[in-house]
């Protein structure tokens, strides 16, 4: 079974303008004075001074123009002391491609909480360079519960898997049954079809599921727990009725939310400390192959 998202702001460009035609092409005996004209970028989002924890989903998005072709765009977080890091992959651009408008998206995980510049470099293909930047903030609070369902209703995997794919008609948003219920939770764990026994060790354990033994969740003996195998463990957790607030039979977004925060809360002071909340996020609930 594998993640599939919703390639909304991961890493999309969209072309607004691109190659030049044959009017733009020099004529025979034309004198070809050298490009010095900077290109221009300019972010179209986010604002100046935003805030973000250090397990949010960061998205951006710009506008860079040339007057001759667009060479590539960088993308750097920039702290204080003028130290940086890339925070996506370097794109180039072919062909002329005059105007591009762009959304990247990045998890600050590698960053001290702190003020940083995030830095836009764009070059044409003279080389020629022009940059833009945003002032943001990260940090690393504590979380009540509300606060981390925002989080995890903004910034998790949960939010940009095309459910439709795996057959759930979430029309009022994400409500699993019961069977859609293992099938979620198996999707925080593993993108494939079965779990090895050290993966589900580190998940009962994150989740405090106390006195779990391996031989009788793996029912056949196979050394990995299946989809099936997986459902009929966690069934004997009783955790769909667990994380069921209301008693619908279905476990909302914000219930799977407020779930999860309960079990993370080892200390029950109805607060995650970044100790507790910061790996388990990113082991559990952060987008696959964002940077």
């Amino acid at each position: 079974m594998g993640k599939i998202y919703k390639l909304l702001f991961l890493l999309i460009l969209s072309f607004l303008a691109s190659c030049g035609d044959d009017d733009d092409a020099p004529s025979p005996g034309t004198n070809n004075a050298p490009d010095t004209e900077k290109p221009t970028i300019n972010f179209l989002s986010p604002d100046e001074n935003t805030t973000y924890l250090i397990i949010d989903l960061v998205s951006f998005s710009a506008r860079a123009s040339d007057d001759k072709a667009l060479e590539g765009v960088r993308a750097f977080l920039v702290s204080a002391d003028g130290s940086k890091r890339e925070v996506t992959e370097p794109f180039t651009l072919t062909g002329a491609t005059k105007l591009l408008t762009f959304g990247i998206s990045f998890y600050p995980r590698d960053t001290a909480p702190g003020t940083y510049s995030l830095v836009l470099e764009v070059k044409d293909k003279a080389q020629n360079m022009a940059k833009d930047s945003v002032t943001l903030t990260v940090h690393a609070p504590d979380l009540n519960k509300t606060e981390f369902a925002n989080a995890f209703q903004k910034s998790s995997f949960y939010s940009f898997v095309d459910w439709g794919w795996f057959g759930f008609d979430f029309t009022n948003g994400i409500e699993f049954n019961e069977k859609q219920f293992s099938d979620g939770v198996f999707m925080m764990m593993n993108v494939e079809s079965s779990i090895p026994k050290d993966q589900w060790e580190k998940f009962v354990k994150d989740f405090r599921f106390e006195k779990q033994a391996w031989t009788t969740w793996d029912e056949d003996g196979n050394d990995v727990l299946t989809i099936e195998e997986f459902r009929s463990g966690l069934g004997r957790l009783d955790l769909f009725d667990e994380w069921d607030l209301n008693d619908d039979g279905l476990v909302k977004e914000a219930e799977f939310a407020a779930g999860i925060f309960d079990r993370w809360d080892r200390n029950r002071n109805k607060l995650l400390s970044r100790d507790e909340y910061f790996d388990m996020y990113y082991t559990y609930l952060a987008l696959w192959g964002v940077k």
